[in-house]
């Protein structure tokens, strides 16, 4: 009996370590593959199996934690090579083969991102290390850097002198993917041989131009395309309005810290843009679409480097600069206000070509111009359409060398219509009867009307660059094309004349206006020893056409409201006359090259910065005009006649800037 109990004890004790072993679970860390592989090949050996392979295809590569509750050799070998450039070959039961796949070229992907300090200001020179793999690189002037790997996971340290290195692990690469690692290194005080390496932040970033404002005169305020999208916003001059201290009417003006006006300098990627008015510095906005814009900064105190006529500010758009990696980007939108789309808008007799901003000639200067017929300035009624914006954008880049070096191209198309309605509750200039103080009263008599807005913008870009070791050449290209033609109506009462509603006088404006940006610019930033050197030439061309304008009831030369009354009181011509009409020109052309070279200097224990250079700029200025001006005469008998007047002016500048 005991003999049989003592069986019957050793038989279950066996019975529950048999099924203990086939329930245990095997399970491998996060490691490199060359380790996994080992491993994996000293339990194959106990087990009389094999298994070969080349290290140097395992390096770089690394291998997920694995769980299973298989004991099955080549089980663990598929689960541990999924998702890799590799895969294995069964001689036979007990060999096995580790080698590449057959698309193991395809499964290639890139680590690419940019490398700042905590400000954001790029870090160029940075060490990218991919651990495992003892495969690195540099970061490029702006930063940025880009590197081939292949797929798997792998450990990531970037260092850079005078910065707290950083890991980052488990960075996924992709076959055929790009994966973004954007790293902001915190700083450190650094001795070496009693030098102690600070960074103090620029006003070109939004922290830094904060710290500028408080410490020093050169003050300036950062606009991100990031800020841009959040916000929504459809037009740069919408844009403008985001920055403290600045207005934007819907004149292409600005208004900075309350001054505006010619006292407001503008420029394209740092490039001072000619002006289309000669009585005030306004730029149309609308000649840039919004999603060609990366940047805009605005400059409120003059620095000797800035190569312009500093008034109060300087408000420079920069456009976007070379993709960090393949994109296409296709955006549409359309605004619909109930009180003024579908509704009926009135306008002269359009342009076949008018909604894609392009002049069909219907306006130019008739044959004879010394009588122009009434059936000329009549009004049409059309449908408010919708506003719509379309934009489509293309970036490709490719990395030319493990050391970050790439080339990039950018292309943009953008197109905008808008049409509006914009009501005048009232309105007081000259001699027109003043109520006093508006109270908004429907039964007040007032001096109201509407304005029928009708605007196209059309614009492209294209950017190409070119970054190599300390180095980086750009070339811009933009052109823009804007069609304006708006129709204001205004009923006015008049002084002196009885207030009833069958004495009321009507004036309308129409100014269709054609303007046209054209802009190239080459430049280039490179790096010679602790120098940082640049340069660049550009042309730009702004024109701006007014063509058959029309503007009725303003008595010139005295620009007064004379007229108004004569026609009240001689109805009967006012259907023969109904307006003048003026064509007007201007053409700005301007060439321009400039150079600088940057080093850093002790005296005493801060690091200053020296710089020196010199911008040069050709500039050609025209302007014209032709007007045919309603007149009148009482004696003998009453009567209007057109009065032809033309005016043009040219003068061409030349202009140096040298500075330190």
């Amino acid at each position: 009996m005991p003999r049989t109990f003592h069986k019957i004890i050793v038989t279950i004790l066996g019975l529950l370590f048999v099924g203990n072993t086939l329930a245990q679970t095997v399970s491998f860390p996060n490691e490199t593959m060359l380790s996994r592989i080992k491993n994996i090949a000293e339990i194959a050996r106990e087990d009389g199996k094999s298994i070969t392979y080349e290290s140097r295809f395992l390096q770089g590569i690394t291998a997920h934690p694995l769980k299973t509750s298989s004991t099955d050799i080549e089980t663990w070998l598929r689960l541990s090579l999924e998702n890799t450039s590799l895969t294995y070959c069964k001689i036979n039961s007990s060999r096995f083969v580790i080698m590449r796949r057959a698309d193991e070229k395809l499964s290639v992907g890139n680590l690419s991102g940019k490398i700042t300090d905590a400000y954001g200001v790029p870090l160029a020179g940075a060490t990218v290390w991919v651990q495992g793999v003892q495969k690195g690189t540099m970061t490029g002037l702006d930063g940025d850097y880009s590197l081939p790997l292949s797929v798997g996971s792998f450990e990531v340290e970037i260092r850079f002198l005078g910065y707290e290195p950083i890991q980052v692990t488990s960075v996924e690469i992709g076959a055929k993917q790009t994966t973004r690692l954007d790293v902001a290194l915190k700083e450190t005080n650094v001795s070496l041989n009693e030098i102690v390496v600070v960074q103090t932040p620029p006003e070109s970033t939004i922290i830094g131009a904060l710290r500028a404002q408080r410490n020093t005169p050169y003050v300036s305020a950062i606009l991100a395309s990031q800020e841009m999208e959040r916000s929504a916003v459809g037009t740069v001059r919408e844009a403008l309005q985001l920055i403290p201290g600045v207005a934007a009417n819907e004149n292409n003006g600005i208004i900075v810290r309350g001054v505006g006006g010619r006292w407001n300098e503008f420029a394209l990627d740092g490039i001072s843009l000619p002006n289309y008015d000669p009585s005030y510095r306004i730029f149309s906005f609308d000649l840039l679409p919004i999603s060609l814009v990366d940047n805009i900064r605005l400059l409120k105190s003059a620095t000797p480097d800035v190569s312009m006529n500093f008034g109060s500010t300087m408000t420079d758009i920069v456009t976007k600069d070379i993709p960090e990696q393949n994109f296409v980007q296709l955006k549409a939108g359309f605004q619909l206000n109930t009180q003024s789309t579908f509704q009926n808008q009135r306008a002269r007799k359009r342009g076949k070509w008018d909604f894609i901003g392009v002049d069909d000639r219907s306006r130019e200067a008739p044959e004879s111009i010394a009588h122009i017929p009434a059936e000329h300035f009549r009004f049409y009624d059309y449908k408010t359409l919708p506003s719509q914006q379309y934009s489509l954008t293309i970036g490709r880049t490719r990395t030319l060398a493990d050391k970050g070096n790439r080339m990039g191209i950018l292309f943009s198309f953008s197109y905008q219509n808008t049409q509006q309605q914009s009501v005048i509750e009232h309105t007081e200039r000259g001699r027109w009867k003043s109520i006093g103080q508006y109270t908004g009263s429907v039964s007040e008599s007032r001096n109201s009307g509407y304005t029928y807005g009708y605007n196209t913008v059309a614009g492209g870009m294209l950017n190409t660059g070119w970054q190599f070791d300390k180095n980086r050449i750009s070339l811009r290209n933009i052109l823009t094309r804007n069609f304006e033609n708006d129709l204001t109506e205004i009923s006015q009462h008049l002084e002196d004349i009885p207030d009833n509603n069958k004495n009321l006088s009507r004036q309308f404006f129409n100014y269709p206006t054609f303007s046209t940006l054209f802009q190239n610019k080459l430049d280039g930033h490179h790096f010679i020893g602790n120098a940082s050197v640049k340069w660049n030439a550009s042309h730009t061309l702004v024109q701006r056409e007014r063509k058959d304008a029309a503007f009725s009831e303003m008595y010139k030369p005295l620009r007064d409201d004379s007229l108004l009354y004569f026609l009240h009181n001689n109805p009967q011509l006012r259907n023969t006359y109904p307006a003048s009409s003026g064509r007007y020109g201007n053409r700005e052309q301007s060439f321009r090259i400039g150079a600088s070279v940057s080093f850093p200097f002790r005296r005493g224990n801060p690091t200053s910065t020296f710089t020196a250079g010199y911008n040069s700029n050709y500039k050609r200025i025209r302007y014209g005009f032709s007007e045919l001006i309603l007149q009148y005469n009482n004696i003998p008998a009453p009567e209007i006649n057109r009065t032809f007047g033309q005016d043009s002016f040219e003068k061409t500048m030349i202009e140096h800037f040298p500075f330190t």
